[in-house]
């Protein structure tokens, strides 16, 4: 699979959630539940063939963080469950999501790894 599709598949698995919309690339205006696909890191494969992607899904959350805590009590392990058949999660980190431009808001983002194409 190219990078394409691997961005496809992964805005696809995480739009599995109720109230996400992720695209599979980068985008500037974000509300809650609204998210992107981001390529993290290409490493070499520990045995020396290929690689394996590091991939970062960041999903927007509310503005208010009692709201955003509550929302990722309610929903992170579906977000982990619906992302699981594409990628290796490695973390989930609550997080400031800053954008282009220097805007800021509360999100969520999920890590996980997949071999490349």
């Amino acid at each position: 699979m190219s990078l394409t599709d691997d961005r496809q598949v992964i805005a696809a698995a995480a739009s599995t959630v109720t109230g996400i919309d992720c695209e599979p690339s980068y985008q500037q205006s974000l509300t809650p539940g609204d998210g992107f696909v981001r390529l993290a890191v290409s490493n070499r494969a520990d045995n020396g063939f290929g690689f394996v992607n590091t991939w970062q899904v960041w999903i927007a959350l509310s503005q208010d963080v009692a709201t955003a805590e509550e929302w990722m009590d309610d929903h992170l392990s579906e977000v982990i469950d619906a992302l699981d058949p594409v990628l290796l999660i490695t973390s989930a980190t609550p997080s400031e999501l800053i954008l282009a431009g220097g805007a800021s808001i509360n999100g969520l983002i999920v890590e996980g790894a997949r071999a490349a194409g």
